[in-house]
């Protein structure tokens, strides 16, 4: 019931983003990950239990978020549907990875750990976004004030070093 409930969440999230657009969005294929390998039995599960349940969280909180943005009523209306059927899916994932785990004590470490792993993945992500910008603007100032300085001694260099001794007038 709860996979049906994101399909159709899906299907909802589509059918009002259609009203807005001529073609269906592109849908990516991101590079997967796996968090729930079944050769390593119950631990695999629990991690896996404990990853849900932290992602409908974030999504409940989320979804309210977005309600409150969004202009369009049908839109809100979508998200505030989503958020109920979100908090039925925080309570389930977490009753789930309870009766999963063999004390509450691994549940709530579990659930820390993936915690924090995102949180983690969420600073790398904003750094490698923040890096890019000033990196290459200080290497396209570095490149060019050194491109500016540099080529009269790379000419020299090059009329030094060439067989024919000059550069002839047309390829200056």
């Amino acid at each position: 019931q709860h996979a049906l409930e994101e399909v159709h969440h899906a299907s909802e999230f589509e059918r009002v983003a259609m009203r807005f657009t001529l073609a269906p969005p592109a849908r990516p294929r991101p590079k997967r990950i796996p968090i729930y390998d079944p050769s390593t039995e119950k631990q695999a599960l629990v991690h896996f239990l404990a990853f849900a349940h932290v992602g409908e969280q974030d999504v409940f909180n989320q979804f309210s978020s977005y309600a409150a943005a969004v202009g369009d009523e049908e839109v809100r209306d979508v998200f505030l549907e989503s958020k109920r059927d979100e908090q039925g899916h925080v309570g389930l994932t977490l009753q789930m990875l309870r009766r999963t785990a063999p004390t509450d004590r691994l549940s709530s470490m579990t659930i820390l750990r993936v915690r924090l792993r995102r949180l983690y993945e969420g600073w790398l992500r904003f750094s490698a976004f923040i890096g890019h910008g000033p990196t290459g603007t200080l290497l396209s100032v570095l490149y060019l004030t050194s491109g500016a300085v540099l080529s009269r001694w790379c000419r020299g260099l090059f009329v030094a070093v060439s067989p024919m001794g000059t550069i002839p007038r047309t390829a200056k």
